[in-house]
């Protein structure tokens, strides 16, 4: 089996999971480069307490997860390597709860020609939150977050598919499982 083939079902399981656990906003098509998987996680610009935590805690076992699939990681919080010559290196960007304005215009431009060229970027939870500074990256992930719910709203959280790949572990405990979640 070619490392192509390799890359895109390792990359396709990551999104799986981030899709099962509610983490993941988009990810564009990503051309991997023929003979390699090189991903950048991107951690600059955490959000608070909650976010630095999940950052910490996940980080190393995304990292660990991709590695396994036979990929390349560079965890990186500093946008200074978002160049022509820095980003030339990576096939995917998994931005992870970066948040604000973690880039400048020279970096902001360098990753517009990066993903033309047919990088990939999965955006993950708080990536999201540009608060629509930043208007090529909110039409790329189709969304923008303005901010956490003001109250706890409580949601029925219903999985009704326990054959997908990010929820077969729910498999055999019920045909629809339920939880309370407050957003």
């Amino acid at each position: 089996m070619s490392k192509r083939i390799i890359l895109g079902r390792a990359w396709a399981a990551l999104v799986a999971g981030l899709v099962g656990v509610g983490m993941l906003a988009v990810v564009p098509s990503a051309s991997a480069h023929e003979g390699h998987g090189h991903v950048l996680l991107y951690t600059e610009h955490p959000a608070g307490p909650w976010h630095d935590e999940a950052i910490a805690q996940s980080t190393p076992k995304i990292k660990a997860a991709l590695e396994a699939a036979g990929m390349t990681v560079t965890v990186d919080d500093d946008s200074s390597e978002f160049t022509d010559a820095g980003l030339a290196a990576y096939d995917a960007i998994l931005a992870f709860q970066i948040n604000g304005k973690p880039w400048n215009a020279d970096e902001m431009a360098a990753m517009e020609r990066w993903m033309a060229a047919g990088g990939g970027i999965a955006a993950v939870h708080n990536a999201l939150d540009m608060r629509g500074d930043y208007p090529w990256w909110d039409d790329m992930v189709g969304a923008t977050m303005p901010g956490h719910s003001a109250a706890d709203i409580p949601a029925v959280i219903r999985n009704e598919d326990v054959t997908h790949p990010s929820t077969k572990h729910f498999a055999g405990t019920s045909e629809v499982t339920r939880w309370m979640r407050n957003d």
